[in-house]
């Protein structure tokens, strides 16, 4: 498996791609999986040669004491792991994280007394590997007790590593139960060693030095030590920058749980201005929007570096770039490639392994920092080679070929291969079109035709020279003109080429790189155009013949960037005063409308008086809504524009549009103030607010000898159910905004007796709160909501409202009523309430009103109490009351709130003695009088029939008598 790899260079003589693979088996001596390390000769790579492997421990088998005892072990030590160069002529790293080493050991590895301690092994390799050092910051092999008991024996020094000219670093993840700590020390010198201490406990598990890298984040010349802590804060992830003596200078949090924040590190100025930025990889990053399909998409973050106003050197300007595929873990390496595409800026590779068979990103830098659209994606498909997780690691900065242009190393783990991407030369090409007039006059041909005609002519030139480092002496171009390149059915402007007349033309040429190449054509414009007003627009394009270059073996083809061509274009003048032709444009406008409400839809109608009382004007325009119109000249337009009008909560007290014509030849100074017309009209809020309670049932019919069982654990035995309503209404067509609403809810008696017992309170929106021990203070199991919302839907509530009111409004008195019952009026003022605050976001003109259901259950006890006293029952009269009030507008303007909103629900309790029918109105005898009319009206109607023959039958013989007559 290739895990990790770098490139390398001795003095441009050799260059080297080196290479780990961290799970190579080496079955010599008993040692299984130690992994390897691998230098390529890149000219071997790139015609197909071999590789060879490096034996960076002279020691041959397990590590032995002098007595003959195996002390370590170099199984599975995952050698390879961490591959790093220190650039030309410089040092080499390689480490081997999972090296273990033997606590108390004895013969063989079997015995309960060894203690098996991953410490970690590094090389360091020098000279063209002639020096080979090894250094292990987290063994003690002469006071093994003080290794113990310093908590290093799960140090795993390597997993994390960088090397410069003169010092190296080394991350070790597992020291102080995986707290982790970083190494630092002169390579040439064992005694410099610096390195952190054990954190609180609060930081165990963070992995510090998973990463490590070193770069210069403080502009003061010496390299920083930049470090990875993927689980540190709180599994959010850390990068903590760190001075040459480890003192702390930044530290950069992550924002998402778990996505592993620190995983990959890269070091470059992305923007030219002399400061490092900061590149973090988070492969792990879930996309919150869309977690079932972009999980472990992967993001990385760019942090640049910035002077602020004091001096000091920060890192701020955070900025991020998402990966594109689900589970593609999308930063999971970086690296900084140098400037590829030379345009001056640095720019930056960033891995995702797992995007189907893997993917790297391109992405060019620029003045304004990193552009977040790739410049390029690479996939093994476009290689035309089977690989998998292409992408794992990276290495770049390098030019491998000596063509200037830096290259990219790509590691393929789950192929166990390593790819060189070689960057093409970019061909500069500086291009352009040139004409011997400023405009064309069609008034004034000058230019004679073959045929005898005479047309407004004129010259065009194209000028081209290319440039570019690692580019040939001579390439062949293939170049196209388009004459009127706009119009695509006939053009307006041929050139004369070999006595054909066209407005198209190719040719190819061979350039000489840095010298400017030009050639003039004659051209013309026909006699007689239709279209006098758009311009004639030239576009002159070029292209490499790359079938013609002439190139060696291993050459790369060079290429030119996208966009590879110019446009020109030269104005039609006609009817003009003078040479310079200048329009006077003035607009004028009339609108229907005096004023916008919010929230109401309104068409607006401006009638647009859009005049030129100058010279022709060219390419005349009028907020972009006419891209052509009529030639004016002297002339008058009339537009009608209809558009609807938007409003957003954020709107201003004014709504201004603005009306601007314009042409391609500017009016005179002077005269330009007339060319804009502005529309102001005053924005209006307004809206119809209603509030109203309502109680279901309104009367309510108690028994006069209740009695509430002991045992009563059901609400259904308390008492009948009262449901109090409360219902906001905005009718438009504005919104109201953020809403309060308090209730009084008539709880108790004055002696502390419930009246109405609080079961539920359910806003439709919103949220309410209750005072804790006030809702169902008596823990009685309540029927399910889905049984007692069937008849409570918003249309049955409006509708009982309306019903009840109009019954209130018209209520029959009769004089053979039972005399009233005594009279108990309960609401806040003679009894203790519970307040219930409820808030609301807001309300639209178009949204469903706001209903507020308060259950309850009448306690029947409370009302049957007076008997007792021999008091004779009550009529009861029960209110709630609630006040909605407007908090906060919803708009910028009118902020003026409507005064507040008072409602009532009011309940009757009726005892059953209260009850009695109404006595007939008529008398019996009134009954009889009217059967009596009834018999003597139907007997007159059946005389009457008889009489005419209708019970009368019709006999056979009958009818045969009267056939014959």
């Amino acid at each position: 498996m290739i895990s990790y790899l770098c490139l390398k260079d001795w003095a441009i003589l050799f260059i080297w791609l080196l290479v780990g693979a961290p799970h190579t088996h080496n079955d010599t001596y008993g040692i299984e999986r130690e992994g390897g390390f691998y230098r390529c000769d890149i000219n071997g790579v790139i015609y197909g040669g071999p590789c060879d492997q490096i034996k960076l421990d002279t020691e041959m088998g397990e590590p032995k004491n002098a007595r003959g005892r195996q002390i370590g072990t170099k199984s599975n030590s995952f050698l390879g792991a961490t591959v790093r160069s220190g650039g030309t002529d410089g040092p080499v790293l390689v480490c081997a994280p999972s090296h273990v080493w033997y606590i108390n050991p004895a013969v063989g590895t079997n015995d309960d007394s060894t203690k098996r301690e991953p410490v970690g092994r590094c090389y360091i390799a020098q000279n063209d590997f002639a020096d080979i050092t090894k250094y292990e910051p987290c063994y003690y092999p002469d006071d093994k007790s003080t290794w113990y008991e310093n908590k290093l024996t799960h140090c795993q020094a390597g997993t994390g590593g960088d090397i410069s000219m003169n010092h190296v670093l080394l991350g070790g993840p597992g020291s102080f139960y995986w707290q982790g700590q970083i190494f630092r020390r002169e390579i040439d010198d064992v005694t410099s060693e610096q390195h952190t201490w054990e954190a609180p406990l609060s930081f165990d598990d963070s992995y510090r030095g998973y990463t490590v890298l070193l770069g210069d984040l403080n502009d003061d010349g010496i390299l920083d030590n930049v470090v990875g802590i993927p689980r540190s804060p709180n599994m959010f992830g850390e990068v903590s920058v760190y001075d040459h003596n480890l003192k702390s200078i930044f530290n950069k949090s992550g924002h998402q749980l778990g996505e592993y924040f620190g995983n990959s590190l890269a070091v470059t100025d992305l923007n030219n201005d002399g400061l490092n930025d900061l590149i973090v990889g988070a492969p792990m990053y879930t996309h919150q929007e869309q977690r079932t399909t972009n999980y472990e998409i992967g993001r990385i973050y760019i942090f640049y570096q910035r002077v602020n106003g004091k001096g000091r050197i920060t890192l701020s300007s955070k900025k991020t770039i998402i990966g594109h595929t689900g589970q593609g873990r999308f930063g999971f390496s970086i690296t900084a490639l140098g400037d590829i595409d030379k345009n001056g800026y640095n720019d930056l590779a960033v891995g995702a392994p797992y995007d189907m068979q893997g993917a790297v990103y391109i992405f060019s830098g620029g003045p304004r920092g990193i552009i977040t659209a790739p410049l390029q994606i690479v996939r093994p498909s476009h290689l035309n080679s089977i690989l998998d997780g292409f992408g794992f690691s990276l290495s770049g900065g390098r030019d491998v070929d000596g063509n200037t242009y830096p290259d990219l190393g790509v590691g393929c783990h789950s192929s166990s291969s390593a790819v060189i991407l070689r960057s093409r030369p970019v061909v500069t090409v500086e291009a352009g079109i040139t004409f011997d007039v400023e405009s064309i006059n069609l008034e004034k041909p000058n230019f004679n035709l073959s045929s005898n005609v005479v047309v407004p002519g004129f010259t065009i030139t194209t000028c081209v020279r290319y440039i570019g480092a690692g580019t040939p002496d001579i390439l062949p171009f293939a170049f196209d003109l388009q004459l009127d390149s706009v119009k695509r059915v006939s053009s307006r402007a041929f050139i004369l080429q070999k006595g054909q007349s066209l407005s198209q033309f190719t040719w190819n040429t061979d350039l000489t790189k840095g010298v400017q190449d030009c050639v003039t054509y004659n051209a013309y414009i026909e006699k007689i155009i239709r279209d006098k007003l758009s311009p004639v627009v030239f576009k002159f394009s070029y292209d490499l013949s790359r079938d013609d270059i002439n190139r060696e073996a291993g050459d790369l083809l060079p290429i030119l960037p996208e966009g590879s061509f110019v446009t020109e274009q030269l104005a039609l003048l006609k009817n003009c005063s003078n040479a310079r032709c200048l329009p006077d444009i003035r607009i004028d406008t009339i609108h229907d409308l005096q004023q916008v409400v919010v929230g109401k839809s309104e068409m607006l109608i401006v009638d647009v008086d859009f005049q030129n009382n100058g010279d022709e004007a060219l390419r005349p325009g009028f907020m972009q809504a006419f891209r052509q119109v009529s030639p004016l000249f002297k002339s008058k337009v009339l537009a009608v524009l209809h558009f609807e009008i938007n409003l957003e909560d954020k709107v201003n007290e004014y709504l201004e549009l603005h009306f601007l014509g314009n042409s391609s030849n500017l009016d005179a100074v002077e005269t330009l103030s007339d060319n804009i017309n502005n529309i102001s009209m005053p924005v209006n809020i307004n809206y119809t607010l209603e509030f109203f309670g309502y109680s279901n049932p309104g009367q309510s019919v108690y028994t006069t000898n209740f009695t509430l069982l002991p045992n009563a654990s059901r609400e259904q035995d308390v008492g009948e159910e009262i449901i109090h309503f409360y219902i906001f209404q905005n009718s438009g067509p504005s919104d109201v905004g953020a809403l309060k609403l308090t209730l009084q809810w008539p709880m108790y008696t004055d002696e502390r007796d419930y009246l109405l017992y609080l079961t539920s309170v359910t806003p439709s929106v919103g949220q309410c709160d209750v005072p804790d021990g006030e809702l169902n203070p008596k823990n009685l199991k309540l029927i399910d909501d889905d049984e007692l919302n069937q008849n409570n839907t918003l249309e049955k509530i409006i509708e009982n409202h309306r019903a009840s009111r109009e019954l209130d409004e018209d209520d029959p008195m009769n004089d053979d009523q039972p005399t009233p019952q005594p009279l108990v009026t309960i609401d806040c003022r003679t009894g203790q309430c519970v307040e219930i605050t409820c808030r609301f976001e807001k309300l639209g003109g178009n949204d469903q009103p706001i209903v507020l259901s308060i259950r309850s259950r009448l306690w029947l006890q409370t009302l049957t109490k007076v008997l007792e006293n021999n008091i004779p029952p009550s009529d009861w009269i029960i209110s709630s009351t609630a006040t909605m009030k407007v908090t906060k507008s919803v708009y910028t303007i009118g902020n003026t709130l409507p005064a507040p909103f008072t409602a009532t629900a009011m309940t009757k309790a009726l005892p059953e003695s209260s009850i009695s029918y109404v006595k007939d109105p008529f008398p019996i005898w009134a009954y009889l009088l009217a059967a009596l009319l009834g018999f003597i009206v139907l007997s007159c109607l059946i005389l009457t029939a008889w009489k005419l023959g209708f019970f009368k039958r019709k006999r056979i013989g009958e009818e045969e008598d009267l056939f014959t007559k």
